[in-house]
């Protein structure tokens, strides 16, 4: 479900590889390598199914809409650890600066 306030968060999670797009003989198959990886995002989606994180997140200067830029949907099962970081108020308006 879509979170309503999003949470800066760090999740630790296995990536299977990708699929070989070549013929392959059983008797030669190798264990695959997995990646384990770190992804550091806003957590935006969070159900029983997945968790979901975006590095960026924007707000419209009239309308203060929210919108981000790039998803990346992790399954629960591949998720080894989940924690969020301290961000108290972290995402707060933007304010227009001038330079």
């Amino acid at each position: 479900m879509k979170v309503d306030e999003p949470k800066l968060v760090m999740i630790n999670w296995i990536a299977p590889p990708s699929p070989n797009p070549d013929w392959e003989f059983v008797e030669d198959l190798e264990q695959p390598l997995l990646s384990h990886c770190v992804s550091v995002g806003w957590l935006v989606w969070d159900s029983d199914e997945c968790k979901g994180l975006t590095p960026t997140l924007a707000e419209n200067e009239l309308e203060g809409d929210k919108q981000l830029l790039g998803l990346l949907n992790i399954p629960m099962g591949a998720i080894t650890n989940f924690a969020v970081l301290e961000n108290e108020g972290a995402f707060l308006p933007l304010k227009r600066s001038t330079i």
